[in-house]
């Protein structure tokens, strides 16, 4: 079902910039729009959506294609430019892929009745948990205190807020609420200093004016300062507050998906450096912890191996190393050296983002060309570096293999022709011990390949 079903983003994105342009302009006329107004405003909405997002894409030079406009507005996409870009990749396979990778690393069952929307009716609300009582990492934790000192609220506040709005009323129903109400309430629920709760409520208040203030780039998610998905509380005047329960509960999981990403929802230009700063930190804790992850599995694999290898390391065994191998790894059985590059970048969405995300790889000097570099030092003298391995019978004939380990399906992988192969980490096993030599690009399993061009 959710390889096949369209994604949720997917239908409610057009109803949520209907609503932001209902926002961000004034009222015209005296006739209430009707349920088919709505349906054909939302269709209008989907493409310009597709629309935007193609051209954002095409300036952000994801894909090689050509978009042709005439004068009253009709649009074509048609065939290569003469002169591909660097970072243009085919983006329906990576999006397949990077679903079936969600998909099969975070199954949900299927419920055993069908799903019935809009009667559930609310329980009594749980005690509140602070993030500290969560078991997240004291980095993070860290992180997020600089984020409160720095904003007047953390993760607390806007979960908590976020909690009591999504619970107001019973089932689906949208509601109107005085914003002193709500904080009140969160406030005594939650045992939150009363400022604290004040800050997140502005985070996550939508209001007319900014959304007219910030042009309205709805192309450009990870960009925007205010869009629904991440400030659902709508500002309707006179200090009164529009509830949506599905979308806050939407937020909810937008919100949780940054914490376990270890970044933040708000563009750069919202925060102020120290913060970012202390995000930046954590996450390269997290690529950390996948360089500590793949070093485990390269050992109960019973690989010889050895990982953080840094110049003054291969200096001392009389090698030359330009820069630091993240994992090198000898398979004797196979005679394969695996030459191994480990990153865990964010999450990237909007194509401006994905471009930038895409470009750290394939740029002169970006993670590919460091592979590379490594490879080329260890092709230079095989059998001393399997020695540094201690690995019997160095003076063999090695296959030397640049490997990349993502922890989540990398677009890098998705061009039209790359230079080095890519595995998850959840593959990784399966590769290392398959007698085949990987082709360039994503490897997947054989029970699921990611339908590349």
């Amino acid at each position: 079902m959710a390889l096949d079903e369209p994604d949720l983003a997917l239908i409610t994105r057009p109803l949520e910039l209907v609503l932001e342009m209902l926002l961000a302009r004034t009222s015209v006329g005296s006739i209430n729009a009707d349920v088919f107004d709505i349906a054909e405003a939302t269709d209008v909405a989907d493409l310009a959506l597709t629309v935007s997002l193609d051209l954002a894409a095409l300036r952000s030079q994801l894909h090689e294609l050509e978009v042709i406009l005439d004068d009253d507005g009709q649009f074509a996409v048609t065939g290569a430019l003469p002169e591909p870009a660097d970072t243009a990749i085919d983006t329906a396979s990576y999006q397949r892929a990077d679903r079936a990778d969600r998909a099969r690393l975070r199954p949900r069952p299927l419920p055993a009745e069908p799903m019935q929307l809009g009667i559930s009716q609310p329980g009594p609300r749980p005690e509140f948990v602070p993030l500290k009582n969560r078991g997240i990492s004291p980095r993070l934790l860290t992180a997020d205190a600089i984020l409160k000192d720095a904003c007047g609220t953390g993760f607390d506040g806007i979960s908590a807020v976020l909690a009591i709005a999504a619970t107001w009323t019973p089932g689906d129903a949208v509601s109107r609420v005085c914003r002193e109400e709500l904080r009140d309430a969160v406030t005594g629920w939650s045992s939150l200093p009363q400022e604290e709760i004040e800050a997140a409520l502005e985070r996550l208040t939508l209001a007319p004016d900014q959304l007219r203030q910030e042009k309205m780039r709805y192309w450009e998610q990870e960009k925007r300062s205010h869009r629904l998905a991440i400030r659902p509380l709508v500002h309707l005047g006179d200090n009164e507050l529009l509830l949506i329960p599905r979308r806050l509960e939407a937020t909810q999981g937008v919100f949780a998906a940054y914490l376990l990403d270890g970044r933040l929802p708000w563009p750069a230009s919202d925060l102020p450096q120290r913060v970012i700063d202390a995000f930046i930190h954590y996450r390269k804790s997290q690529n950390r912890q996948l360089e500590q992850e793949t070093g485990s599995l390269l050992i109960r694999l019973q690989l010889l191996a050895k990982t953080n290898i840094e110049p003054h390391h291969a200096q001392a065994a009389g090698l030359h190393l330009g820069g630091e191998i993240d994992a090198l790894a000898a398979d004797p059985d196979r005679s394969r050296l695996w030459v191994c590059e480990v990153k865990d970048p964010a999450i990237a969405v909007s194509p401006s983002t994905i471009a930038a995300h895409v470009s750290r790889f394939l740029k002169p000097g970006g993670h590919v060309s460091h592979l590379l570099r490594n490879t080329q030092a260890i092709k230079a003298d095989p059998a001393r570096w399997a020695r540094l391995l201690a690995a019997p019978d160095p003076d063999r004939n090695w296959h030397i293999l640049p490997l990349i380990i993502t922890r989540r399906v990398e677009p890098a992988a998705f061009t039209s022709d790359p230079v080095v192969t890519y595995v998850v980490l959840e593959d990784l096993a399966a590769l290392l011990q398959d007698d085949r030599e990987p082709a360039p690009g994503l490897v997947w399993p054989d029970s699921g390949p990611p339908n590349r061009k």
